[in-house]
């Protein structure tokens, strides 16, 4: 699988033209979005561009979440799996998860 272009992605507000918002990430263009030929309105474009720049963010915490449900499963005496609420709770890469996708969540939609 190809690695994505390292975060953070950032969306420049001097990058607006015509329409169309740039998304930049490790000092070059990771995405547009607009632009006259999609006929999308500029606060659409500029809410997408806003969710598209944190999107290395999500894919982290996304990732985090995940790896903490799989070293919290367990099996259940009638053969069936589950999590563990406090060990998921305890795990070490969830210790700032809350607030980071609250952070996120609000730059992308400020």
């Amino acid at each position: 699988m190809t690695k994505h272009t390292p975060g953070p992605w950032a969306q420049p507000e001097i990058k607006r033209a015509h329409n169309r918002w740039h998304v930049e990430g490790g000092g070059r263009l990771v995405a547009a979005a607009g632009g006259p030929q999609f006929a999308i309105p500029a606060d659409e474009a500029d809410a997408n561009a806003r969710l598209i720049a944190v999107g290395p963010v999500l894919d982290d915490l996304v990732r985090r979440v995940v790896r903490a449900i799989d070293d919290s499963t367990i099996e259940n005496v009638d053969g069936s799996s589950g999590v563990n609420p406090e060990s998921f709770f305890e795990h070490d890469d969830l210790s700032n998860w809350l607030p980071e996708a609250r952070a996120a969540i609000a730059k992308a939609t400020r």
